[in-house]
């Protein structure tokens, strides 16, 4: 399955981000980036209890949407004796005309402790009909802490689209609240289960706050941003990112790259700039 690894000691549930354990990753990450309906993963241990994954909350709202509170579909934390593992962040898919409110959207990983990891991040989509700005509302998909920052989850994703970059042009944030993951606990993209490539064509990427992204095939998208100063890394894993952009020196540092015989290639106007 999806979720966390049956045994004593498992990593975390995946879903947009993949589960924490120092030596073996949670499962592969699954669902669609725009627009995410899947359920989050749970957990379950031989011994020390088990963990639900977040629900799925799709809402589609004609006129304004007013968030005051929290709207939450974050895994749950580990019951029993020692919290372990934690389950997966879930889904919001919000499509509405304006928006507004100083409240949170959250699909959160849950968070564990002892020797079994936190669950990844979920997934949220928010999608403006008839404007560009989100108002006060905080939105957050990050991975579930730990004690120990080598277990902490994997960010999940948070899409934004105003009607102004409608059409898939919106923007893709990879936030993990700088929690510190172990290697190969990674937002997967494209997601290796239940997701296509040609949904990322025209997203800008920004990856900041510890968060790491992980490529699982060559990918064209629209636009990066990797924010340096907050440990971001980007793991090409030797496959290639065609960004559909003229190349910009406000995109990163290649220093925070990881290429593994990969490549960033920069392809606005038919002219080809190379990152290696």
């Amino acid at each position: 399955g999806l979720g966390g690894i049956s045994g004593t000691t498992p990593p975390g549930a995946s879903h947009g981000g993949r589960g924490g354990d120092p030596t073996t990753p949670g499962p592969s990450t699954y669902g669609l980036v725009r627009t995410p309906t899947n359920l989050g993963s749970g957990t379950t241990t031989t011994s020390y209890g088990s963990a639900a994954g977040g629900g799925a909350i799709i809402l589609a709202v004609h006129g304004t949407t007013t968030v005051y509170g929290a709207v939450s579909a974050n895994g749950d934390p580990a019951t029993g004796v020692y919290r372990r593992p934690g389950g997966s962040g879930g889904s919001i898919f919000l499509t509405t005309d304006y928006l507004a409110g100083s409240g949170t959207l959250s699909a959160n990983g849950g968070p564990s402790d002892s020797s079994s990891g936190s669950g990844g991040g979920g997934r949220i989509a928010v999608i403006l009909t008839a404007s560009d700005s989100f108002g006060n509302v905080t939105m957050a998909a990050a991975g579930g802490d730990h004690d120990t920052a080598s277990y902490d989850g994997s960010a999940g994703t948070i899409y934004k689209e105003g009607q102004l970059n409608n059409f898939g042009r919106g923007n893709l944030l990879v936030d993990n609240k700088n929690y510190s993951t172990a290697t190969g606990v990674v937002a997967q993209l494209p997601a290796v289960n239940y997701s296509t490539a040609s949904e990322l064509r025209s997203v800008t990427l920004s990856i900041t706050n510890t968060a790491r992204v992980g490529l699982t095939a060559n990918l064209t998208m629209g636009d990066l941003f990797l924010y340096t100063n907050t440990a971001a890394r980007l793991y090409l894993n030797g496959f290639t990112l065609t960004l559909r952009s003229q190349y910009h020196n406000t995109w990163g540092n290649a220093n925070w790259v990881v290429y593994n015989g990969g490549q960033i290639v920069w392809s606005l106007y038919g002219t080809v700039y190379s990152v290696y």
